[in-house]
């Protein structure tokens, strides 16, 4: 995709969507079989559930920070909160993408009308969560190295080949957070201009 339009790589939405289709891929799998092991049997249909939206998280995880100096402490919840509208949403949306090759526009208006009303009910669930108290944790910006730290402590977790190296895992991670920690809490003085009118 990059090599037909490169610019996409500055693209925020780009960003994400790879690093959580690269979760997906590599370490919902995994996460999966864990959960499955883990839970009770009545709770095994609960696996996939977990899994696929944690190893997108985890994946996307420095790019929030990157970009938007916070991480959504609810994302879990959210995504386990709307699951059930995201299959017939997704499967809708791509009937009709198959029918306007066929149907007038008054037809196609009359089939998308129970599209937009589920589409409207999944963005009033999620800006309804993202009003609840603490619902985003607020990190600061980070340097790009502390994130380097973040990313390279993550990725034996991450990856299905990195039990070998999961024992040094937390000590990357743990650095990054008390350098960030350090940051966020040092005194600092900010100089306010102040403008009086006349």
């Amino acid at each position: 995709m990059l090599l037909v339009h490169a610019a996409w790589t500055r693209s925020i939405g780009f960003q994400l969507s790879a690093a959580a289709t690269a979760g997906l891929i590599l370490t919902a799998p995994e996460q999966e079989l864990w959960w499955s092991e883990r839970l009770p049997a009545r709770l095994g249909w609960q696996a996939p559930a977990l899994a696929v939206p944690l190893a997108a998280m985890a994946w996307t995880l420095p790019s929030q920070l990157l970009h938007f100096v916070s991480a959504p402490f609810f994302a879990l919840v959210a995504n386990l909160l709307a699951t059930p509208l995201l299959a017939p949403l997704t499967l809708s949306a791509m009937g009709l993408a198959l029918a306007s090759l066929v149907l007038l526009a008054a037809g196609l208006q009359l089939l998308a009308w129970p599209v937009a009303q589920l589409a409207a009910l999944l963005i009033a669930m999620v800006r309804w969560i993202s009003h609840w108290p603490a619902a985003r944790l607020l990190t600061g910006h980070p340097q790009p190295w502390v994130l380097i730290w973040l990313v390279i402590g993550l990725l034996p977790w991450l990856l299905p080949d990195g039990a070998l190296w999961r024992r040094i895992g937390p000590a990357p991670i743990v650095m990054a957070v008390l350098v960030q920690g350090r940051v966020q809490l040092a005194d600092g003085v900010v100089a306010v201009q102040s403008c009086r009118q006349k």
